[in-house]
């Protein structure tokens, strides 16, 4: 038996953990600084909220690493030879910027319903929901950058 101490300890694991949490509430913190800098308080930040609920809920979900999606397409990686990732990861890849593909044209056809989803109680007439619909037209494609970021990782996962 020998006495040697991993090469990490639970402490400085836990140290990167924290540093980057920091690092991340600060980024969100200048985000917000930011977003209200360039839109103040008033209808046009209140739209840039309503029409980021989606496009942002699918860069977490597609596109965060260590996110569902990435976990799931790792884990099917991870059981398959060096040689058959390449392959798998440009068809998996395809798939996903098709449907996604569809999806963003969705959200640009149906951007009206979908702010009348997210943001419920706004008017036919409000200069918040036109704006809303407009921001949302702009970031839909968002949808497919956020899939093929998740999946642009996963190969090097595997190293």
């Amino acid at each position: 038996m020998s006495d040697a101490k991993p090469s990490r300890s639970l402490a400085k694991i836990a140290g990167v953990v924290a540093a980057a949490t920091l690092m991340s509430k600060l980024f969100g913190l200048f985000r917000q600084q930011a977003i209200g800098a360039a839109f103040a308080v008033g209808p046009v930040a209140d739209a840039y909220s309503f029409a980021y609920v989606i496009p942002g809920f699918l860069l977490i979900l597609l596109g965060g690493i260590n996110g569902p999606f990435h976990s799931a397409i790792v884990s099917v990686v991870a059981k398959r030879r060096r040689e058959e990732i390449g392959p798998l990861v440009e068809s998996i890849s395809t798939l996903v910027a098709l449907v996604l593909v569809v999806v963003a044209a969705l959200m640009v056809v149906f951007a009206a319903p979908v702010i009348d989803f997210v943001a419920q109680g706004l008017e036919p007439g409000d200069l918040t929901r036109a704006i809303a619909i407009t921001q949302l037209r702009i970031m839909a494609p968002m949808a497919v950058l956020a899939g093929l970021i998740g999946i642009g990782s996963v190969p090097y996962t595997h190293l």
